[in-house]
């Protein structure tokens, strides 16, 4: 309790110089909050513009290049570091230059996101090749691919699909993994291929959906040709097929028996 005269002296001055500072800066805060006001009524009128940037995603793959930009609107040198850079859940739009092969040597995770597939400036002829191979651990090999995660979709367009042969007498070959996108739980993964072409053989599939799993398969104007199926081991799941001028060539099947 205060009891003496120059306490109460200290205690007004002290008050004094609190008021004097709070009231130099309020207009100085004043001024910092309708600039932040400012800011954030353009950000959320400038949202349409903001989401597109940001959720799609737009490149080129051509493993010819010297130099890259890896970046939104540029050039990339491989499919799995342009999918890698697009946000999880966003649309992405990968164009491969005609007469161009790219290989996947590892699988890539599509993670939620839209990944469509175009063949840049081609015809029939000279369509990009993508290429599969393997991958080992000490257990199985196993067929690089993508693979869905929390749904997703794909279409490809003016491609040729091309999977590396498979030794049959390998004991570690991982038979489920031999597909070009393969699901691994219980989502719903959807795969459209137009004007494009799978051969191989060894009953490799554009799509293996199993464990529960929904996934959708549309072809158009396309030609399978060789062992491969369109889709393999529906396993405890259900799917949806639709073909519209299928080629099947050279003991090619819409779907295995599994």
């Amino acid at each position: 309790m205060v009891t003496t005269v120059e306490e109460v002296a200290a205690l007004i001055d002290a008050y004094t110089e609190l008021k004097a500072y709070f009231d130099g800066q309020k207009s100085r805060w004043d001024g910092e909050l309708d600039v932040a006001r400012a800011s954030y009524g353009e950000l959320l009128g400038d949202l349409n513009a903001v989401f597109p940037g940001k959720m799609f995603f737009s490149v080129t793959v051509d493993p010819t290049l010297q130099e890259y930009s890896n970046v939104n609107g540029g050039t990339f040198a491989t499919i799995k570091e342009a999918v890698n850079a697009s946000p999880v859940g966003s649309f992405v739009r990968i164009y491969l230059p005609y007469g161009t092969e790219h290989i996947i040597n590892d699988n890539i995770y599509v993670w939620g996101r839209t990944l469509t597939f175009e063949g840049k400036n081609s015809g029939l002829v000279d369509r990009p090749i993508i290429r599969l191979g393997f991958s080992s651990s000490a257990t199985h090999t196993y067929r690089c691919r993508f693979v869905e995660a929390f749904g997703c979709a794909l279409k490809f367009n003016n491609i040729d699909i091309r999977p590396d042969a498979h030794d049959p007498t390998n004991p570690q070959l991982h038979t489920p993994s031999e597909a070009l996108v393969s699901s691994g739980g219980p989502d719903i993964v959807s795969l459209g291929f137009r004007a494009s072409i799978l051969s191989g053989d060894g009953g490799f599939a554009l799509l293996a959906g199993h464990y529960g799993a929904f996934p959708t398969l549309t072809i158009h104007a396309s030609t399978l040709d060789g062992n491969v199926y369109g889709v393999r081991g529906f396993r405890a799941g259900v799917g949806n097929i639709g073909t519209s001028a299928l080629t099947l060539t050279n003991g090619a099947a819409l779907t295995d028996a599994a």
